[in-house]
């Protein structure tokens, strides 16, 4: 294909015109320029045939560095689409000047394709405005400037007019406040009401924002936030007249305004970068539901930091493992053995030390780059259960952590499901756990995520429960398999705690849901937890989160064996008993007591021997009356000299053949008069488990 060429009157004329444009063709795949005008040298300060050679070439050292590569990029766009905008910043006049290029593709009779340029320097054209933002608007209503909802000024606005606005409030002697405003909770606004509505807010918030900072300059930055540049002394007042008129219109919604402001003093800050720091101050109180104004300040300018930190090094700290797995054991309340181990991320950095993980995973979260950082985690988990496997040392059953943000990753289950085969490690010793605070405004999403994982073979899961989100919402719309309790339950526990805490319990086991309650810190709590049946206890009264490789070491230390898998088969059918409600310990059976005082135990019997490994409160009294201090002697006396009501146990005992088999004998013992149920609830090779029902006349 050769270069078009136009008349030789049509040429002159072009190539005279005082409006700056070029024209230019694809040709054997290159962008080639065809001509140029005398309006494009005088912009781009070459001459034609210069001008024309420094297009062609694509070269861009008259550009700004940040912008050269967003250049390119628009430069492929050109070339496939029909029309395009894009603002560079190009040099001349020694400074750089914003400059709109603006191409549209011309389809000529002979069917070649020319594309032509035209370039406008919104410098010159903003020096012809007098000051603000609205003057502006009143005689521009070009889109490439004005947000479609609102009405107000864009971005693009933004970062054209912005410094100029600041600079006039320097010449004045005036340090300006750049005033973000974010709506916290528009996702649920749009899910609730639809986004027609949604967009209705957003006018509403501009037209809000418009009155009471009437004259300063307003736009909308983007999605659900909008800038506010002003040096006005109320700016308190004016922020909370906002707010006040904001809360009024969306009423009781649980949607609210966040404000981040910061005080322009150095002069070395562009708009984008006040931007960010006015940005950082609502992201810093993001977490605090009773706080909802920040200024930018030192505290802020540290996390601020931190923030960037994180982001910019975070691949160097996995790559590097500076990121450490760490594990936190999980004991089962009735085998007392450890049954799970939570996998945990600790940052050990090289400039910083030791980072928790609230220096970091909600910055990653927030980014959403933390699927990186979990798929990572999950990668070294299915290492050490391959290395313990490989040494022969006993395996245990992994929990590892996974975000909302991480599900929005589009091949996540194929991505863990490659990792888990590159180990040979099964999906059941990996559980999956997902946040509470995952599932808001999600349901679909997570349900159909939930629903893959139990197909691929992973038990699901639900972390911090209770932790301030819609919990029985949880429980009903999700299938999980196990719900751990927040550890602030027990952390600001009150005399209402306890009640709490058993009857969360008592649904679960209604709800054939094993529970787990983190935070376990005293003997008095272990204890506590035990007796009303919570399943699997976590935390410092065991042991606080250690290092993959000292792990084995710290159980031992602390005299714990470990679950085996035959153990997990064994135990499985104790979880679903409720021994909070010992006249119906299983729902819908006929296992019950017609209300009679009853006392409800757990037995295993193995080799001949018996242990008593659970008995409620009512089994204490009697155990203290029959002589014997703790479980541990009375297994003994079960097992070695046997009373009249042991007897009797091991007669139902022998009765028993098949899980779900039920005995009932009479009981006359010294200590105890009444009527004894013994049903089988699990037997794996020669060991048998059974719950012991007593019942008082």
């Amino acid at each position: 294909m050769s270069m078009y060429e136009f008349s030789p009157e049509m040429k002159s004329l072009l190539e005279s015109s005082k409006l700056s444009f070029g024209i230019f063709q694809v040709i054997d795949g290159q962008y080639q320029t065809v001509l140029v005008s005398a309006g494009a040298c005088e912009i781009f300060e070459l001459p034609h045939e210069e001008l024309k050679k420094y297009l062609s070439n694509k070269s861009y050292q008259k550009m700004h560095p940040d912008d050269a590569g967003k250049l390119i990029e628009a430069a492929k766009r050109f070339t496939t689409n029909d029309e395009n905008t894009i603002i560079c910043r190009l040099k001349r006049k020694g400074a750089y000047h914003p400059i709109l290029f603006h191409e549209r593709a011309h389809k000529l009779p002979d069917g070649t394709v020319l594309y032509v340029c035209s370039y406008y320097d919104l410098s010159d054209i903003s020096a012809g405005l007098e000051s603000t933002s609205n003057q502006f608007l009143a005689q521009q209503k070009d889109q490439l400037f004005q947000d479609s909802v609102t009405g107000l000024p864009n971005m693009n606005f933004y970062k054209t007019f912005g410094p100029g606005t600041v600079r006039q409030y320097l010449d004045q002697g005036s340090y300006p406040y750049f005033i973000l405003f974010d709506v916290n909770g528009m996702h649920y606004y749009n899910d609730r009401f639809g986004y027609a509505k949604g967009d209705d807010l957003l006018k509403a918030l501009g037209g809000m924002i418009k009155k009471v900072f009437y004259g300063d300059f307003c736009n909308r930055t983007n999605e659900d936030r909008f800038m506010v540049i002003t040096a006005r002394a109320d700016i308190d007042q004016a922020v909370a007249d906002v707010r006040r008129l904001f809360l009024e219109y969306v009423e009781e919604t649980n949607v609210d305004l966040n404000v981040g402001i910061y005080k322009y003093h150095d002069p070395s800050v562009d708009v984008v970068s006040a931007a960010d720091k006015a940005r950082s101050a609502i992201d810093y109180i993001r977490r605090s539901p009773d706080q909802h104004v920040r200024f930018y300040d030192k505290e802020v300018k540290e996390k601020y930091h931190r923030t960037n930190y994180v982001l910019s090094h975070y691949r160097d700290a996995i790559g590097k493992d500076w990121i450490q797995v760490y594990y936190q054991p999980i004991i089962s309340s009735l085998s007392g053995k450890v049954s799970h181990a939570e996998a945990l991320s600790r940052w050990v950095d090289p400039v910083h030390g030791f980072m928790n993980p609230a220096d970091f995973i909600e910055i990653l979260e927030n980014d959403h780059k933390l699927y990186e950082l979990d798929l990572y985690v999950i990668e070294k988990v299915c290492q050490d259960i391959r290395k313990r496997k490989d040494e022969g040392l006993p395996t245990i059953h992994v929990t590892v952590n996974l975000s909302r943000h991480d599900l929005d990753v589009a091949d996540i289950h194929e991505r863990i499901n490659a990792i888990l085969r590159k180990y040979s490690v099964e999906p059941a010793e990996v559980h999956i756990e997902i946040t509470e605070s995952a599932l808001v405004n999600s349901e679909e999403v997570i349900g159909r995520h939930i629903r893959r994982f139990h197909q691929d073979g992973y038990r699901v899961w639900l972390d911090d429960f209770g932790s301030g989100y819609s919990s029985f919402n949880a429980l009903q719309d999700f299938d999980f398999d196990v719900m751990k309790i927040d550890m602030n339950f027990l952390r600001h526990q009150n005399e209402r705690t306890p009640d709490i805490l058993k009857s969360i319990l008592e649904m679960t086991k209604r709800l054939k849901i094993q529970s787990v309650t983190e935070g376990v810190e005293t003997e008095e709590q272990k204890e506590f937890l035990r007796e009303i049946g919570c399943n699997y206890l976590q935390g410092f009264y065991y042991s606080k989160p250690v290092p993959s490789e000292l792990f084995s070491e710290v159980i031992e230390k602390l005299s714990l064996q470990y679950e085996t898998e035959e153990d997990h088969l064994f135990y499985r059918n104790f979880l679903d008993i409720n021994v909070l409600e010992p006249n119906n310990p299983l729902p819908g059976s006929r296992f019950q007591a017609l209300g009679r005082v009853a006392n409800l135990s757990f037995a295993v019997e193995e080799n001949d021997r018996i242990e008593i490994i659970y008995t409620d409160l009512i089994g204490q009294c009697w155990l203290k009356k029959a002589g014997a201090k703790t479980l541990s002697e009375m297994s003994e006396r079960a097992t070695n000299a046997p009373m009249a009501i042991h007897e009797v146990m091991k007669t139902c005992f022998r009765k028993l053949s098949e899980i779900g088999d039920i005995a009932t004998e009479k009981v006359d013992d010294p200590t105890y008069h009444g009527d004894m149920e013994v049903l089988l609830l699990s037997k794996v090779g020669d060991k048998r488990g059974y719950l012991v029902y007593t019942i008082g006349e």
